[in-house]
């Protein structure tokens, strides 16, 4: 059992990013000299692809466990897996929520799943992830916690 997501901003986050670059090396070159110029439009070129990168993140569902960007959490840790409206999603960052919660919040991603941690020595108490679709997100994390339970079993 696998599951993949990959959650990316939006193409119009990525279009205001490039006029806010493309103003600012407007308005700066100007003032510069050609290779100031062409340098603040390099600046401003890597600054784009950055912030593009960094509101980037991925989900992935494994035989071993659960991976949203580079943090796993194995399969015997997992507990209750709940899926989240917009409206809860809201209330869970907001006034409900738990500032020692693991969270992966995209605010392009409407819905979200909340995964409860079953382990004593981990500091965060759930793990909530952004998502384009929360039941079959939580259905690929319930599937492949029981494939594992199962394959343990036989062991």
């Amino acid at each position: 059992m696998s599951h993949t997501e990959h959650l990316r901003p939006p193409l119009l986050w990525g279009v205001v990013l490039v006029l806010v670059a493309a103003t600012f090396v407007i308005a700066v070159a100007v003032f510069l000299p050609g290779w100031a110029a062409l340098a603040s439009l390099g600046v401003a070129v890597v600054a784009v692809v950055a912030m593009m990168l960094a509101f980037r993140a991925t989900v992935h569902v494994t035989g071993t466990g659960l991976t949203v960007g580079t943090s796993t959490v194995e399969w015997p840790y997992v507990g209750e897996v709940r899926t989240l409206t917009k409206d809860e999603v809201r209330t869970r960052m907001g006034p409900g929520a738990d500032p020692r919660a693991f969270v992966t919040y995209r605010s392009y991603a409407e819905e979200a799943v909340e995964v409860v941690i079953e382990d004593r020595a981990d500091p965060h108490p759930y793990w909530l992830v952004s998502t384009h679709d929360a039941p079959r997100l939580a259905w690929a994390i319930e599937a492949a916690r029981t494939a594992a339970a199962a394959t343990k079993g036989e062991a």
